[in-house]
């Protein structure tokens, strides 16, 4: 049975399972898009509620190890602490909120049509090179009738926004509550070297997540006082309500900046172009100290993310997701850069690294054989120069001995001591 089987798995690989497997394959995938953008709404309280336990789990987790306090108290007391910060503040503010925000609302088609007015008259000035652009009254008061409309709609659907919130919060006290046990269970359908790869990975993406959004919440608060406090000082109407709004709008990455500028600029423009001249310097002033002073002592390092990358983050995913893929979208490109940096860049870098040092290695494996090179040539040469100074002493000494014979012979002496002495010393030699 066993051969059979084996021969049968034999044929299909050599067969046609190859090209059967492709489109089974294709199919797959196709319905796995499918199924994520049909459960869209639960993937987006999903990954918000892993991005808040990342912000919440390192409080849990010093309190359990320190002080021995639960996990559920402290998400508990953590759940009542913001519950009653926006309660005192919406029971402060809630009467000037409600007021300006109302009376903004009321006021947004009039401000809309004198800025088309104010238009019209400085193209009036212009004179007939502009003739072909105009914005009448009725196409802004309509362009206004139409992006209300959009708002009301939006924030229509109060009763699901509530269930998403609702699940959020218990989405996340779950998953800080049960961590312990929540991650060794999901890894234990890994393989081991597997699983042991991806337990070290959870520390520093959740330290990342977790940093971003304290980070993030905190530059919200900043701005928002800084904009409320600049905007009061130059008397620009409902300052209250710019202020707040560009701190909750704040938490997309330039989007939320861009138009909180553009309505503080225009309640400022009605009441003075040379308030939205004032409006604008301070915007700008704002950008610059977010960038400068802000961002890098509050968020820091954490995200390490290229502007460039969260402006087309940020693009891409509200393009497909609307707001709540905005708001996702810093959070799942962090995510997205860490495994990238982890399972590719950080290889890659290493595999230069050794290969560097394979390179040096070799280099210096090689010099070090040149030098041994050297030194053995060196003692050839010591060697043969020796040899051959000896050489020379002796032929030199012959030479001598030659010489001094023929004297003797020419002399007619015959003297053999100093013979036998000069023998010695060239054998000596």
């Amino acid at each position: 049975m066993k051969s059979n089987e084996l021969s049968l798995r034999e044929k299909w690989k050599r067969g046609g399972g190859g090209r059967i497997r492709q489109p089974l394959t294709l199919i797959a995938i196709a319905l796995l898009v499918w199924l994520c953008w049909e459960l869209r709404t639960l993937i987006i309280a999903l990954i918000f509620s892993l991005t808040l336990a990342s912000a919440i789990a390192p409080v849990a987790e010093k309190c359990e190890n320190k002080w021995r306090i639960s996990r559920k108290i402290t998400v508990l007391v953590i759940y009542a602490l913001i519950i009653t910060i926006y309660s005192f503040l919406v029971a402060a503010l809630f009467p000037t909120l409600k007021e300006q925000a109302v009376s903004l609302y009321e006021r947004l088609p009039r401000y809309a049509e004198g800025l088309a007015e104010i238009y019209n008259h400085m193209r009036e000035m212009l004179g007939e090179n502009v003739a072909n652009f105009s914005i009448s009254t009725t196409e802004v008061k309509a362009f206004v009738s139409r992006l209300s409309g959009h708002a009301l709609h939006m924030t229509s659907d109060i009763v699901t926004v509530a269930a998403t919130a609702i699940l959020v919060l218990f989405l996340t006290a779950y998953f800080v509550v049960e961590a312990k046990v929540m991650w060794p269970q999901l890894l234990a359908w890994l393989p081991k070297e597997k699983a042991a790869r991806a337990s070290t990975l959870i520390r520093p993406l959740e330290a990342r997540l977790g940093g971003y959004i304290r980070g993030q919440l905190l530059v919200c608060l900043a701005v928002s006082t800084f904009l409320t406090i600049g905007m009061s000082l130059l008397r620009v109407e409902h300052a209250l309500v710019l202020g707040l709004l560009s701190g909750l709008l704040n938490l997309v990455p330039f989007v939320g900046s861009m138009t909180t500028a553009l309505l503080a600029i225009l309640v400022a423009f009605n009441q003075s172009p040379m308030l939205a001249g004032a409006v604008v310097l301070l915007f700008v002033f704002e950008q610059w100290v977010e960038s400068n002073l802000i961002v890098p002592n509050l968020l820091g390092k954490q995200v390490e993310l290229h502007p460039l990358v969260v402006l087309f983050a940020i693009l891409i995913f509200a393009s497909i997701l609307g707001v709540a893929g905005a708001l996702i979208a810093v959070p799942v490109a962090t995510a997205g850069m860490f495994l990238a940096e982890e399972f590719y860049l950080r290889p890659m870098k290493n595999r230069e690294a050794e290969e560097e040092v394979r390179v040096a290695r070799a280099a210096e494996a090689q010099s070090e054989d040149i030098d041994r090179s050297y030194e053995a040539a060196a003692a050839i040469l010591s060697e043969t120069a020796s040899g051959a100074h000896l050489r020379l002493e002796k032929e030199r000494l012959e030479q001598e001995q030659k010489q001094r014979a023929t004297q003797r012979e020419q002399s007619g002496e015959n003297n053999p001591q100093s013979a036998e002495v000069e023998t010695e010393q060239s054998n000596e030699v």
